[in-house]
């Protein structure tokens, strides 16, 4: 029978004991709160999963080769790989808590020995830290087939055009999915009896997206962003361009421009400069003609870099000229265009009456103008230059350019990462522990 001078040291024991009960169980609440979400999750990832192989089945029973597409091998292998991972960690997630439940109902029952309580909760912490770090490193953006551009954020186009015939179509075309892009593709043919006579399809698709970014991020009113585009559709083209409650076309294209956007900002970077020039030039601030060259490239790079070209020929001959990109920090270290740049008609900016007439003249400029666009490759981090030439076909130098980029790591995703490997390797250690410490025991009896 304890005496009354171990009564206090007994009681705060039973309270630590009563205590830790407590938070295992918390603990498990939240766990399996945890595990609920992961569920939810893989079966929403499973129906976009089955979403994209019904529509491609649909889309072969056509005739269409849809599994050729570039980029649909990618897509699949992207969301069937997210699949997997949310598997592993919800499993891992409940290994974790039937271990430490078994942690916390073992206490009531083996009262004596502390040893298989503290064993099954190491093990059920070791699974946890392994099952989270899993999702650290192959966290990937939300997706979704909810909405029509749901799959945008995942995407990863596997080519891209080097000579940009119609610039906005090409840059944000580039970064659709295969599976909105046949969408696309669709509602551009029934579109397409509502175009004005004289213009393609191409056409309209330039048009269309040109003055949907204008109007979004350049102040191009709405009303005149519809007179524009009255040159090339008929009203219910327009109107059917802009979508209703059932087809809400508008939104979809505001998300196109802006994933684009936010993935190759050079482009636009370089197309609000060109406008800015071009609004200088209608005011009379800046005599038109001469050869218009610029280029634009990310500051600061993580990972791959986009440097656009833009070039226009404002004088009266026709113009044979090389490109050449010379960088010894890049890969390609070398790659030179050969452009036959026809007359321009710049000085036509002279003519608008106010912004909105030379904003919406900016799609006929770019008709005569030649984009390049370039990928590069780091091979180093640190300081790079890229020199951007302009010459001749006798290989004078009538322009040029130099950039100089700053280039690193992407902190987030090496954060990200390290730390996901830290959670496995602690969790691994743990259970590599477990495992060896009989062993030790019995060496350690002889």
């Amino acid at each position: 029978m304890p005496s009354l001078a171990d009564w206090p040291s007994d009681h705060w024991v039973h309270e630590d004991f009563g205590f830790s009960i407590v938070i295992g169980i918390l603990s498990i609440v939240v766990m399996l709160t945890y595990l609920v979400a992961l569920l939810i999750t893989i079966r929403r990832i499973k129906s976009t999963l089955n979403g994209v192989r019904i529509e491609t089945d649909l889309r072969e029973v056509d005739g269409q080769d849809f599994r050729a597409v570039h980029g649909h091998a990618s897509l699949i292998s992207t969301i069937t790989s997210v699949h997997r991972q949310h598997i592993a960690t919800a499993f891992l997630v409940f290994l974790s808590i039937v271990f430490l439940l078994s942690s916390v109902l073992s206490s009531n029952i083996i009262t004596e020995d502390s040893n298989w309580q503290v064993t099954l909760m190491t093990i059920g912490t070791a699974c946890l830290l392994i099952g989270y770090g899993v999702h650290l490193i192959s966290l990937m953006p939300n997706f979704n087939s909810v909405n029509p551009y749901g799959l945008l954020g995942i995407y990863s186009p596997p080519v891209h055009p080097a000579l940009l015939d119609y610039p906005f179509r090409d840059v944000i075309g580039t970064h659709i999915d295969p599976l909105l892009s046949a969408r696309l593709s669709d509602f551009i043919h029934g579109l397409s009896e509502n175009i004005v006579e004289g213009n393609s399809s191409m056409d309209m698709q330039e048009r269309i997206l040109h003055l949907l970014y204008l109007e979004q991020h350049c102040g191009l009113k709405r009303n005149d962003v519809n007179q524009a585009l009255s040159s090339i559709l008929s009203d219910d083209g327009v109107m059917k361009m802009r979508g209703n409650e059932e087809e809400p076309w508008d939104e979809t294209w505001r998300e196109l421009i802006d994933n684009a956007r936010n993935r190759v900002k050079p482009y636009f970077r370089l197309h609000d400069r060109i406008l800015h020039n071009a609004m200088d030039i209608s005011e009379g601030k800046r005599p038109p003609g001469g050869l218009w060259f610029d280029i634009d490239i990310e500051n600061l790079i993580e990972g791959e870099a986009h440097l656009f070209t833009f070039i226009h020929n404002g004088t009266m001959n026709e113009k044979e000229l090389v490109v050449r990109i010379q960088t010894p920090d890049f890969s390609p270290t070398e790659t030179h265009y050969s452009l036959h740049l026809p007359p321009g008609s710049i000085e036509k900016m002279t003519i608008p009456e106010n912004p909105a007439e030379v904003k919406s003249y900016m799609g006929d400029l770019f008709q005569e103008s030649r984009f390049i666009w370039q990928t590069l490759l780091p091979r180093q981090t640190g300081e790079a230059t890229v020199t951007v030439r302009l010459e001749d076909k006798s290989g004078n130098l009538l322009s040029g350019k130099v950039a100089t980029v700053q280039i690193q790591y992407d902190m987030l995703r090496r954060l990200r990462w390290w730390a996901g490997l830290i959670s496995i390797c602690t969790g691994g250690a743990a259970i590599l522990w477990l495992l060896i410490l009989p062993i030790l025991g019995f060496l350690g009896g002889f």
